[in-house]
């Protein structure tokens, strides 16, 4: 078998590996031992030898580095000798390795998962808050490794190599992942039944991955090989994600459920027969009717949570784990949605540069803070996100109309005005025609419109019951009469929730407001009722370039437009926020278009901006936790 292309370790593989162990020495002894087992230092023996054995390490990191700069030669031999060993092993062998590293890699995700939750693992929670870089650090190292084995190896690790009839390979994988699903859900009842908390989350995790892959399977089932390497990568990306984003939740110190969360305490509500909250804590954003407290946001986030409060109760559920969740399955999808876009031939980037925007999308917009706060507003955008992209991979997958209009359906019980997203799904059923005949059928246009359109209006008509049931209106969704900071409530009174009269102010705010200096800080920090989009992410920029003529851009644009129209005439222009986090929900047809705007290659510029863009939002999330200005 031939490589498509050799295995090369760059000195950055050391680099990152030598960074990395000296962040996780210094989070071991972050915290002194108890005094009864400090033996030097005031540090126990344990201790002392997990960071003798982690210096090691990093010293032989540090030590390769700079033998790599330093004398390149002995690197390529190492090359040589590792493709000729890779190469001469059975094709099983390799096979198993990929899985193996996969494995680690996932169960290191499971190990951040569960130990946060607090009581779970008992007196292991100890240990994982004092050694919680060294995991971080074994994490990024299995990552990093597997990156390099699927991007430099990859005629060995991504599946070509492999001779194997690819209708096969596809059946054994959806068989192996199916009794996968099965043997957890039996497991999971099992652990409900003999009240196994500490299981729940494991498994919780495998049955979201595995139904993951077996979609993924499904949406590109003509294409097995590119399936499986495009749902590998997507699961690091899933991986990473979570891992960099519950590292954020400690650095910030807010890793668990803040105030003002409440679709929690709405999902117990439901599940003792009430539709208000007996003891929310605290009124903000919640309506009062009738001497009683309700959630006025749509609830799709609530309906998420009822099976998790059902098995761990409310005091168990950590609201920023479920928005973080989320918005990691948001990357993978986004990921997912590029790569088909670009097997289509509707963009030319390569997988590295559907990574780029990937990343842009995940650490240089406000989905970044919006995904980590855990609180009722930022979730409802964060799900919303979540099933407006899985309603666009459905209709790039070419699935029945109902398929995509029930995602979108279910996005609009979360922010209804997403329903304003539609037109980017007609694009790209009209984009898909036009590629098989070379021209419009309008008569199958209108008939996938209709039938798009059903779970949409059944979803429309959940909500208005749901007003009704609660407010006995159909058409009261109980915002104006929400308990809102006294800034915004004179504007909701006289204004209403929609006018025209915030026109100018919302533009003003999107595209114009600036940072400010702040004289005790001494440093320029974000303004508190929001901040330009093209500040908080340059890269946006690059949109002047996705002006096509296409049906899918057209699509992208007109849902882009319509919902920055009704946006902007919104009393509210997002408050105490970083950048604008309304555009959280134009963010999926504006990556699209950013990957049609970068042409083949995601060029040096555009690299500049995007990297711009994830020190802004890095920058944010640390003014928006009050670490960027303490006073």
């Amino acid at each position: 078998m031939k490589l498509q292309a050799p295995l090369r370790i760059h000195p950055l593989y050391f680099l990152l590996n030598t960074l990395e162990g000296a962040l996780a020495l210094f989070t071991l002894f972050r915290v002194a031992s108890m005094q009864r087992n400090a033996m030097f230092l005031g540090f126990s023996l344990p201790r002392l030898v997990t960071a003798g054995l982690a210096l090691a390490f990093l010293l032989v990191f540090l030590a390769l580095f700079l033998l790599s700069l330093w004398k390149g030669g002995w690197l390529r031999k190492l090359d040589a000798r590792l493709e000729h060993w890779l190469l001469a092993q059975d094709r099983l062998v390799r096979l198993a390795l990929l899985l193996g590293v996969g494995f680690l890699c996932w169960a290191a995700l499971l190990v951040f998962l569960n130990l946060p939750a607090g009581e779970a693992l008992g007196m292991f929670q100890a240990v994982y808050f004092r050694a919680a870089g060294l995991f971080l650090w074994l994490a990024a190292f299995l990552l990093q490794t597997l990156l390099l084995l699927v991007f430099r190896f990859r005629g060995a690790f991504g599946f070509a190599g492999l001779r194997v009839d690819r209708t096969r390979q596809a059946q054994l994988v959806r068989f192996v992942l199916a009794a996968g699903i099965i043997t957890a859900l039996f497991a999971l009842a099992a652990a409900i039944f003999f009240d196994l908390e500490q299981f729940y989350t494991f498994l919780n995790v495998f049955l979201l991955l595995a139904s993951l892959t077996l979609v993924s399977l499904w949406l590109w089932q003509d294409h097995g090989q590119r399936a499986l390497r495009t749902w590998l990568i997507a699961l690091l990306v899933f991986v990473f994600t979570f891992a960099v984003y519950r590292a954020a939740t400690f650095v910030v110190e807010r890793p668990n459920t803040p105030a003002k969360a409440y679709f929690d305490l709405l999902a117990d509500a439901w599940l003792h027969g009430r539709l208000y909250l007996t003891d929310p804590g605290q009124t903000h954003d919640l309506t009062l009717y009738q001497g009683q407290w309700y959630v006025a946001n749509p609830p799709m986030v609530a309906v998420l949570m009822v099976p998790w409060v059902k098995m761990y109760t409310v005091a168990g559920v950590n609201t920023v784990i479920f928005s973080i969740v989320f918005g990691a399955l948001n990357l993978a999808l986004i990921f997912i949605i590029l790569e088909l876009m670009s097997a289509r031939g509707w963009t030319r980037l390569s997988t590295g540069g559907n990574l780029w925007l990937t990343a842009l999308f995940g650490f240089g917009t406000v989905h970044f803070y919006l995904s980590i706060v855990g609180k009722i507003w930022f979730m409802s955008q964060t799900v919303t996100v979540t099933f407006l992209a899985l309603a666009v991979l459905l209709a790039l997958a070419s699935r029945p109309p109902w398929l995509a209009g029930m995602m979108l359906g279910f996005g609009i019980i979360a922010r209804p005005n997403i329903a304003l997203a539609w037109p980017l799904l007609f694009g790209i059923t009209a984009q898909l025609q036009k590629d098989a005949g070379g021209r419009l059928d309008w008569r199958r246009l209108a008939s996938w419109t209709v039938l798009s359109g059903l779970p949409m209006a059944l979803a429309v008509g959940a909500l208005l019951g749901y007003n009704y049931i609660r407010f006995n209106d159909f058409l009261n969704f109980g915002y104006l009469t929400e308990n809102v900071a006294d800034f915004m409530a004179d504007d909701l009174k006289h204004y209403g929730t929609f006018n025209l009269h915030f026109i100018e102010r919302n533009l003003r705010v999107m595209f114009l407001a600036l940072p400010e200096w702040d004289p005790i800080c001494r440093r320029v920090v974000p303004q508190h009722q929001g901040m330009s989009m093209l500040l908080a992410t340059p890269a946006l920029l690059y949109l002047v370039r996705a002006l096509r003529r296409s049906p899918w851009v057209l699509g992208a644009w007109s849902a882009l437009l319509a919902l920055l129209a009704l946006i902007s005439t919104y009393y509210n222009t997002g408050a105490w926020q970083f950048g604008y986090k309304y555009m959280l929900d134009f963010a999926v047809p504006v990556i699209m278009l950013l990957a049609a705007a970068a042409g083949r290659r995601v060029s040096w510029p555009f690299r500049i901006l995007i990297l711009l863009s994830i020190a802004s939002n890095i920058i944010g999330v640390l003014w928006w936790y009050g670490k960027w200005c303490v006073y």
